[in-house]
């Protein structure tokens, strides 16, 4: 699974076509998030590292042209109770699209004139989307889970952990 992952890069939520050429896979994916609405994302995901081990396998991809800069870290473990899913995402948003999505929350909000209000729209407009995609990030691990489970996994060996912004 780790050295065609396409079933994986399905289960992400939104995820309309993939296409694998090479090592890398092209992905088209409806993406809702705040301040920006709904769009369709066209990008490309490359596994990085995925070393071997008879117990322990894990794989980190990275995307070029998804709307955040974002590295997953996939990690599954053959344990004696069966699979055990260590997931980590971490995305990273540019300065130029937090001041857009700052002045798309300025635009709707009213705001009090304070010397510190861009400092406090940017802590909550990042609160916004890091809500968002950690929600987006557990439908994908829950997704995961239930085909782990469907090929014998244990739901109580699968964990989630992510990180973002």
């Amino acid at each position: 699974m780790f050295d065609t992952p396409v079933d994986l890069l399905r289960l992400w939520p939104g995820v309309e076509h993939i296409q694998a050429v090479g090592g890398e896979f092209l992905l088209s994916q409806r993406l809702e998030l705040p301040f920006w609405g709904t769009s369709r994302q066209e990008f490309v995901t490359r596994t990085d590292t995925r070393p071997r081990d008879r117990r322990r396998r894990y794989a980190i991809w990275t995307t070029d042209g998804w709307f955040l800069d974002r590295a997953v870290l996939w990690k599954l473990c053959a344990t004696k109770n069966g699979l055990r899913l260590d997931f980590c995402s971490q995305h990273a948003l540019s300065d130029s699209l937090l001041e857009q999505a700052v002045n798309v929350y300025r635009s709707r909000t009213v705001w009090p004139m304070r010397h510190d209000a861009d400092a406090i729209l940017q802590r909550l407009v990042v609160s916004f989307i890091h809500d968002r995609l950690l929600e987006l990030d557990t439908t994908y691990v829950q997704r995961v889970q239930e085909w782990l489970n469907s090929g014998g996994a244990s739901s109580d060996d699968v964990r989630r952990t992510s990180r973002a912004l």
